[in-house]
């Protein structure tokens, strides 16, 4: 069984691979926005709670909006950054042809040409858009 099909890596592509990895991939990062809201809300609590019952100043009011802040900041300049990066480098705006077949998956591109051989694959991972092959290294290719 040979399989052929070419995939255009543009910004939609890495628009939609970063919403996928997000959503199927990540480990800590799809949950950094309701970390950031818990120490924002966490700081806001202590600090109430320090001055109302005790009539004190509390810096945990200070460090938890604190590291709120910059958590959820984070995640949004990651993002941007990352996708940045993929739109800024070479491999913006070209088509990989990647080639399945009973042996292996080969890719073949302007940069080269690569193949794996299906031994390499540690398991798959369907998504509402596409499929994540994952590589025993711990990095996956996004199809």
């Amino acid at each position: 069984m040979n399989v052929e099909i070419i995939q255009n890596l543009n910004k939609d592509y890495f628009l939609e691979y970063y919403s996928q990895w997000l959503k199927y991939r990540s480990k800590f990062r799809k949950y950094q926005k309701i970390i950031a809201f818990v120490f924002i809300f966490l700081g806001l609590c202590s600090g109430i709670y320090f001055y109302f019952l005790y009539n004190l100043f509390s810096y945990s009011f200070f460090v938890g909006v604190f590291l709120g802040l910059l958590l959820y900041f984070d995640f949004y300049y990651t993002k941007r950054k990352l996708l940045q990066n993929q739109i800024q480098g070479k491999q913006n705006n070209f088509a990989v042809k990647i080639c399945f077949d009973d042996n292996k998956i080969s890719n073949v591109s302007e940069f080269g040409t690569s193949s794996l051989n299906w031994n390499f694959f540690t398991d798959a991972i369907k998504t509402k858009k596409g499929l994540f092959l994952l590589l025993r290294n711990n990095t996956s290719i996004y199809i």
